[in-house]
């Protein structure tokens, strides 16, 4: 194909054109493409993150049960760090006359849940008094 003389104008042919208009939709698509994958790897980042915490928040609550178990024993635990497959929670027993406090801590990566039980009475049944999540 011979080069076009001098002075003419390639703006004014149509493959000219029609290249532009393909570079302009491919960019916009390609800037639509990014976001939606942006947005997807957020949307899964939050959905684990929430995932994480409600273990977190079921394994402080079966740490508090746990605790719960002692209070009826003679000697009761104290304190105590439980396993549970990969992670760990903790609970401490504070006893105070009639009743006793239950703080219990999971925490799974960053995050942290706590759990605090105020029994009311450990004998002859247990009577809780409150369970409630807190930042403690």
């Amino acid at each position: 194909m011979p080069l076009p003389p001098c002075g003419h104008n390639l703006a004014t042919e149509k493959g000219f054109s029609l290249l532009l208009a393909v570079l302009a939709f491919g960019t916009v698509g390609a800037a639509i493409a990014l976001y939606l994958l942006t947005t997807g790897v957020r949307a899964y980042t939050a959905a684990d993150l929430l995932k994480k915490s409600h273990l977190a928040q079921g394994l402080a609550n079966a740490c508090a049960e746990a605790a719960l178990g002692t209070l009826t024993d003679c000697a009761p635990i104290l304190s105590a760090t439980i396993a549970i497959d990969e992670n760990e929670c903790s609970y401490l027993i504070e006893q105070h006359d009639p009743g006793s406090t239950i703080k219990a801590q999971a925490v799974m990566g960053d995050i942290v849940r706590q759990v605090l039980v105020e029994v009311e009475s450990a004998s002859p049944t247990i009577k809780i008094g409150s369970w409630q999540e807190v930042n403690l």
